[in-house]
């Protein structure tokens, strides 16, 4: 879903997209927005679920 807004829409544009949510899965959340870059990136690949702690 693509939404543009300006610097000072910010509030709208987070209560929009919580709307939005609510109106497609049904459940209300709240949206943090934050700039690009703050959020590490994925690490990708497959997941590591199982640990070795094992002390051999």
């Amino acid at each position: 879903m693509k939404i543009k807004a300006q610097a000072n829409n910010f509030y709208k544009l987070k209560k929009t997209l919580e709307k939005k949510i609510k109106d497609c899965i049904g459940l209300s959340m709240e949206v943090c927005l934050c700039n690009i870059g703050d959020l590490p990136r994925s690490e990708g690949g497959k997941l590591n679920r199982i640990v070795d702690n094992r002390n051999i």
